[in-house]
């Protein structure tokens, strides 16, 4: 065994034994692994089931490294697990270390710019030159005030400035008016750039051994000058399956007429001469976009051009006029950098290439939005994190259809030339003991216009059968529509995505145990309830991505042009991912029972139905409607008892 796995080996079962932790030869097999990949410098992606304890699985293996001269960062897709490794995790990793007289490494967290406190936003007077426009927030018998006042005294006490670390409850709007954006921070040129929140979070993290960030800032890092996690020699991707999507929003750019006519609005107010050009400019470009008509364009429209071209001049014609240096006021730094990023977007879209960015136009709230994203990320991922940095994958969807190949080429492994190891540690939950796949192969294969009414009978059915305690994931918001007034008469609460706040509804939904929570795709990912009160979670249908989506059809048009085929590398793929995390949301814990039901017959006949039978967790499979829904009596039966 080298050095590295035994330092790595040592330190899991320490953490075990001070954790009281049982045995989990996935988590044991898991830290081992990416020891010895980390010390041969070679990247490697482990999946590891729900409930394996993968944090500490690379803990226990990458904080060594980092007390050797190897900087590591770990990138996490929520907030929420990024505040855990913080605060829970690695800290307990590290007191164990201590007390083996290993050498602990210096962590610090990094979050995007408006996560932190603006202390000059706070301090700034009512006469701030209209940089700050919060007047009424600070009027001190308001509620909102008040909270702007409990922040700004929260704010001279705390060392980080982080809005997770507030004591108290913060809405996102009162939040607004304590923080600020990075394009509209004064920068090198603001009079408390010294006490910057989000500046000391960044000096922390350059001189850290460990930097705790996520996917969004790992893509601004990678695909940018930006330099903002300094040099890494390690990195960590947890919740890997997340990756790729944010890592293409961190490369996008959009522009909207609205948002160019409110920047045309702002510098007005500042004294800015020349915006009514800059409102000619939004209204020629919402011409051109109307004109252009909503969907994927196939080129550059020639008075789309012209209006980005007449935009991006007038930009530079502005900026021209702002004063700067001794002469500049802190409202027109603030004015040229909203003006510089919008050059920026602009410049980013007019050197779109329609062989490798996605360009079209959509719609929201009659409003026309031009937007451009990478079609493929995995060049510039093979090209930038992999040829700098071992990276190590994991996430509990990482095989798609038995095979890590679909995966590793979105990320670019293939294309880093580099070699690369894949294991699958499985899960320590016996699913097949735990729980049931029903798949209602009698129901006939579904339509585009939402559900059927044979799909609802059997929705209800089951809903009944389970006495509540269901998750309902649903791929359109028809869909969602149609089962909440089908639902609308059972006898326990049914809690629909858009009533309410999504985190409100989960923790209603988690109180209650035979309540229902529907909802479409922001619920097929992160929720995590364990324990029966969810003990049923039926999917509406294969979660194919539209055919309409822009970025899609693209995707599809790029993969059939080298010769491949979109539907098995596209659309196949993405409903794997996607299944795969929504049937997981059943079994969270090693006492969870339950069953997974899908009302799509085509996982019982088509010819691909095995690649996603295979992507989803190891439950127990049936067809038979009568031995589902017995099952599922009988467990609402035992629940019943016990609570009796």
């Amino acid at each position: 065994m080298s050095e590295a796995r035994s330092t790595a080996t040592r330190l899991l079962e320490a953490c075990r034994e001070q954790m009281k932790g049982e045995y989990r030869a996935g988590q044991e097999r898991m830290c081992e692994a990416i020891a010895t990949a980390v010390d041969a410098n070679r990247h490697i992606m482990v999946q590891a089931g729900t409930g394996t304890g993968k944090s500490l699985g690379y803990l226990a293996a990458v904080l060594p490294a980092a007390t050797e001269g190897r900087r590591v960062v770990i990138s996490t897709a929520t907030k929420a697990l990024q505040r855990q490794l913080v605060t829970k995790d690695i800290p307990m990793v590290s007191g164990v270390a201590a007390s083996l007289d290993m050498p602990v490494p210096d962590v610090a967290a990094l979050k995007g710019w408006s996560n932190y406190a603006c202390v000059y936003k706070l301090r700034a007077g009512e006469d701030d030159g209209g940089l700050f426009e919060v007047a009424d927030a600070r009027e001190p018998g308001s509620r909102m005030g008040k909270t702007v006042v409990k922040i700004r005294a929260w704010a001279e006490e705390t060392d980080t400035g982080d809005r997770d670390d507030v004591p108290f409850t913060v809405s996102d709007k009162a939040w607004r008016y304590a923080s600020i954006s990075p394009r509209e921070c004064p920068g090198d040129h603001c009079p408390l750039a010294a006490e910057c929140f989000p500046r000391r979070a960044r000096a922390r993290a350059l001189a850290a051994d460990v930097v705790v960030t996520n996917h969004a800032l790992l893509g601004v890092d990678a695909f940018s000058d930006s330099h903002l996690l300094g040099d890494v020699d390690i990195a960590v991707i947890d919740e890997a399956h997340d990756l790729i999507d944010r890592i293409r929003q961190a490369a996008s750019a959009q522009l909207t007429p609205a948002e160019i006519t409110s920047l045309a609005a702002r510098l007005a107010r500042g004294k800015v001469v020349g915006t009514d050009d800059l409102r000619e400019g939004a209204k020629a470009l919402r011409e051109a976009l109307t004109g252009a008509g909503e969907g994927l364009l196939t080129s550059m429209p020639e008075a789309l051009g012209a209006a980005l071209g007449e935009l991006a001049t007038t930009a530079s014609t502005l900026m021209e006029d702002i004063p700067t240096g001794k002469d500049a006021t802190a409202t027109d730094r603030t004015n040229r950098s909203l003006l510089a990023d919008l050059r920026e977007a602009i410049e980013h879209i007019r050197r779109a290439r329609m062989d490798d960015d996605a360009l079209w136009v959509s719609m929201s709230k009659d409003e026309p939005h031009l937007n451009c994203a990478p079609i493929d990320v995995a060049p510039d991922l093979a090209r930038t994190l992999l040829a700098e940095t071992t990276t190590v994958f994991t996430s509990a969807t990482l095989a798609l259809g038995g095979s890590f190949k679909a995966v590793a080429a979105q990320i670019g492994l293939p294309l880093s030339g580099a070699r690369y190891d894949c294991l699958d540690v499985g899960s320590p939950f016996p699913y097949a003991s735990q729980g049931i796949t029903y798949i209602a192969a009698h129901l006939e294969r579904p339509g585009r216009s939402g559900l059927s009414d044979e799909a609802i009978d059997e929705l209800l059915a089951l809903a009944k059968s389970s006495g509540g305690g269901m998750l309902g994931l649903f791929s359109s918001h028809r869909a969602l529509s149609q089962a909440a007034e089908a639902m609308g008469d059972l006898d326990f609460p049914v809690y629909v995505q858009g009533d309410d706040q999504l985190p409100t509804l989960v923790r209603a939904f988690t109180r209650e145990t035979n309540s229902c929570l529907l909802g479409t795709l922001s619920l097929w990912q992160g929720v995590d309830v364990p324990g029966l009160t969810c003990r049923l979670v039926i999917i509406d249908r294969i979660p194919f991505p539209r055919p309409d989506d822009p970025l899609i059809q693209a995707r599809s048009q790029a993969v059939e042009a080298m010769g491949g085929s979109s539907f098995q590398q596209v659309s196949l793929t993405h409903a794997a991912l996607l299944l795969a995390q929504g049937a997981g949301r059943l079994i969270r814990s090693q006492d969870d029972r339950g069953m997974v039901a899908i009302l799509d017959s085509r996982l019982a006949h088509a010819r691909y139905r095995g690649y996603l039978r295979k992507s989803l967790p190891g439950l127990w499979p049936t067809e038979d409607a009568e031995i589902a829904h017995a099952a599922l009596s009988r467990l609402a039966a035992t629940l019943a008892t016990d609570e009796g």
